[in-house]
């Protein structure tokens, strides 16, 4: 079965809501979504909503929204030792340029996929965690090797950590 639809008539179709992020391209004589965003947290959110998460959590109770956390958790050390690996231990192994760029994307993804899916805003746990980052100084942190002597950031009298008490979503769920 042939499919005659052009681009304009599949535009018709992409709901209202995914318009300002998702821009339907032609590929290989076929149909494809490619994000056109530079707001991650708003583009895994529409992930989420299409894929069902969100309606899937609420179901769920506190042991298994416990095991879905460690999922996550499990999730993101797997990534990032796929992303180890693409580094490759000796100097003289070849590094995996294209898994080291999709490694770290993906531990974004499975990081800020997993704020939104327990209901925390991401935006504001960013921007608190900017401000008191943008806070420290330059300085040597007691304890961490910093071999290369790049600047490294040190909490400086009087700094005053990130708080999120107003923004756990639903994680206090997990304590009940």
């Amino acid at each position: 079965m042939e499919n005659n639809k052009t681009v304009e008539d599949v535009v018709k179709l992409i709901p209202e809501t995914l318009d300002d992020w998702v821009t339907l391209v032609p590929k290989n004589d076929s149909l494809t979504w490619q994000a056109s965003s530079t707001d991650w947290p708003s583009d895994i959110d529409n992930m989420h909503n299409k894929y069902g998460v969100h309606c899937a959590l609420k179901k769920l109770d506190s042991k298994d929204l416990r095991e879905f956390l460690n999922f996550r958790l499990d999730f993101l050390e797997e990534e990032l030792t796929e992303t180890k690996n693409a580094v490759g231990k000796l100097h003289c192994d070849d590094v995996d340029c294209e898994e080291v760029v999709d490694g770290l994307i993906d531990l974004c993804v499975v990081a800020i996929g997993t704020l939104n899916a327990f209901g925390v805003d991401e935006h504001k746990a960013w921007e608190a965690v900017h401000n008191a980052n943008m806070n420290k100084e330059v300085g040597v942190k007691e304890g961490r090797d910093n071999p290369l002597g790049l600047p490294d950031l040190v909490k400086p009298k009087g700094w005053v950590a990130p708080d999120h008490s107003d923004n756990h979503g639903f994680l206090p769920k997990l304590n009940e």
